[in-house]
This record gives structure tokens, C-alpha cells and sequence, in this order.
């Protein structure tokens, strides 16, 4: 005898309509998203940020830290730190 197939139906979300809308954005809300992306200047061209200390491009993905309005890297605005530190100290 063969046995029929179980006829389970898999549900991929909930059934519940308040969680499709709590956990969706509309359609309207995506297309403002990507047109608030789109003008942004810094993501179609960014701009070349230069080290205060070294001079040196800072790369797009490299960290850096801003202080007082100049931006630098990790490592200068540490030994910047430390020089300022000992000469307190002095």
C-alpha cells in the first residue's frame, strides 16, 4: 500500500498581519531611504581627508579620530596624546 504524502504546509513568516507590518517598512519608506542614499555627496565622491600630524591621506575605511576639527589617525593622535602627556608632565 502506498502511503499518501502528509499534507503539512510550511509557513515561512507569521501569520499575523500586525507583525508583516511592524516588521516591514512600506514601499514608500524604502524609496525615500534609497533616494536619501543617492544624494548624499560623500557616497558618490568622498572627499581625501588628510592627517593633522603626518600628512598622510587617511583612507576611506581606515579609523580615524577627530579632534578639535582636525582629523587624524589612530595611531598619530595617540603619540600626539603621549608627547602632550609628558611635556605636562615636565
Amino acid at each position: 500500500m502506498k502511503s499518501s504524502p502528509s499534507r503539512t504546509t510550511f509557513v515561512p513568516y507569521p501569520s499575523n498581519d500586525v507583525a508583516h507590518t511592524i516588521n516591514r517598512a512600506s514601499n514608500e519608506e524604502v524609496r525615500d531611504m534609497k533616494s536619501a542614499k543617492a544624494k548624499t555627496a560623500t557616497a558618490a565622491n568622498p572627499q581625501p581627508v588628510w592627517c593633522h600630524r603626518c600628512c598622510i591621506r587617511i583612507a576611506p575605511y581606515d579609523l580615524r579620530t577627530v579632534s578639535h576639527g582636525k582629523d587624524y589617525h589612530r595611531d598619530c593622535f595617540a603619540k600626539l596624546l603621549n608627547a602632550n602627556a609628558k611635556a605636562a608632565k615636565n
